[in-house]
């Protein structure tokens, strides 16, 4: 029960009626997996508990930034037609993941009828919408694996400066980026070179 919250907390809409999910719902639903992590007597349980409470309000306030953002959709299209595109592209992907056929038959029904619904009350501004939708959500950041992935590499110089400032930063930004890799795919390269395309000799 607890996992099965934890993962609806990470969806953007109900998957049967489309309401959006705000940022104090979520919120309510991560605490209501939390407690009920703390009732199972088992060490990984009572530490994922923890762990879950710790980012509750992150991403309570990321459901919250989102519900804003599809909200500048609304003068140009209903708040009802924007929920269930959004209920349109969730059951789209949990499609491709359904694999009982019984399950799948169901889904893909409710699906049919829905983009229909949509095809008639948005015509050609169906796949506008979207493409818009899909664009906020894939910019969802839902995860803090870049900073942690950017902290582990600027850890070690930490340990001897005791401490940073912006120069260093800039310094250090510098060479992170214009370092030719010495392995990997792009093995010959720097991460400037890949990004902007112009080779940096010096």
């Amino acid at each position: 029960m607890a996992a099965k919250l934890i993962i609806e907390a990470m969806q953007t809409v109900h998957p049967e009626t489309g309401e959006f999910y705000s940022g104090s719902r979520v919120e309510m639903m991560m605490r209501t997996a939390a407690t009920t992590l703390k009732i199972i007597p088992q060490y990984h349980c009572q530490k994922l508990a923890t762990y879950i409470e710790n980012r509750v309000t992150g991403i309570a306030y990321a459901a919250h930034a989102l519900d804003v953002e599809l909200a500048i959709l609304t003068p140009q299209y209903s708040r009802v037609q924007v929920s269930r595109s959004c209920l349109l592209l969730r059951l789209l992907d949990e499609l491709k993941k359904q694999k009982h056929i019984r399950d799948y038959q169901k889904k893909y029904q409710f699906f049919q009828a829905l983009f229909r619904n949509l095809q008639q009350e948005l015509g050609d501004n169906l796949d506008e919408l979207l493409d818009r939708i899909k664009g906020l959500l894939e910019n969802r950041y839902r995860a803090s694996s870049a900073i942690e992935g950017f902290n582990s590499v600027l850890r070690p110089y930490l340990y001897v400066r005791k401490g940073i400032n912006q120069n260093f930063l800039e310094l250090f930004k510098a060479w992170y980026n214009l370092k030719t890799r010495r392995q990997g795919r792009y093995k010959g390269t720097s991460t400037h070179e890949c990004i902007s395309g112009q080779k940096v000799d010096d």
